[in-house]
């Protein structure tokens, strides 16, 4: 299933990024929906200032994601774990090989190619030099380029690119319920698109027989 290589993005919901901050009831609403569907994976970072109403929002409900967070010095990993005692993954946020070794972090947050090193998680724009490159490790940000793709690309074009590398996960980051609803439409079109492309049971059958 497509849904479940999404994660989901959520810089705004603790600050301006691209569009406004996301209000706190609209955050909720698309939580609900998030965990509701099948993705079970948020990308934060300390820097992103929501690491409360996250965590408010699992404990309220009772709904658990999987959470990769994101640091920039050691001292912010304390805080990280205390929010989120079960983290998946914490990555460097940016090339960072010191804090890499001497925190032993799970992977990093990238922009370049030279900056790839061994890790279990690299997470990376979505750039020409990086598509070949990508596996199961490769964690894919920036599909929609913050807005600027989608200029010259429908979002259903921009999620159809995601999909077919080879990358492990897709981040996309959302500003409303209505947003991630539009995701989900257009990935379960591919879905759909991408089942159709094979014969059915009766057609293979007929075939091989």
């Amino acid at each position: 299933m497509r849904i479940e290589r999404l994660v989901l993005g959520t810089v705004q919901f603790g600050m301006d990024y691209v569009f406004k901050k996301v209000s706190p009831a609209e955050v909720y609403k698309i939580l609900h929906y998030a965990h509701d569907i099948g993705i079970d994976t948020l990308d934060t970072a300390y820097a992103y200032g929501n690491y409360d109403i996250l965590s408010s929002f699992m404990n309220e409900t009772g709904k658990r994601f999987e959470i990769i967070s994101k640091i920039k010095t050691s001292w912010e990993l304390w805080p990280t774990l205390e929010y989120f005692p079960k983290l998946k993954a914490c990555l460097t946020h940016g090339f960072d090989e010191e804090l890499l070794e001497g925190v032993v972090l799970d992977g990093m947050s990238i922009y370049e190619t030279n900056e790839i090193r061994d890790c279990d998680i690299l997470q990376v724009p979505m750039i020409d030099e990086f598509i070949p490159l990508l596996d199961e490790h490769y964690h894919l940000r920036s599909i929609f380029g913050r807005g600027r793709k989608l200029k010259s690309n429908t979002v259903g074009e921009c999620l159809e690119k995601a999909f077919n590398t080879k990358a492990g996960k897709i981040v996309v980051g959302v500003d409303s319920l209505e947003h991630l609803r539009k995701i989900v439409k257009e990935v379960r079109s591919l879905e759909a698109k991408s089942d159709s492309n094979y014969p059915s049971k009766t057609v293979f059958n007929s075939i091989t027989v």
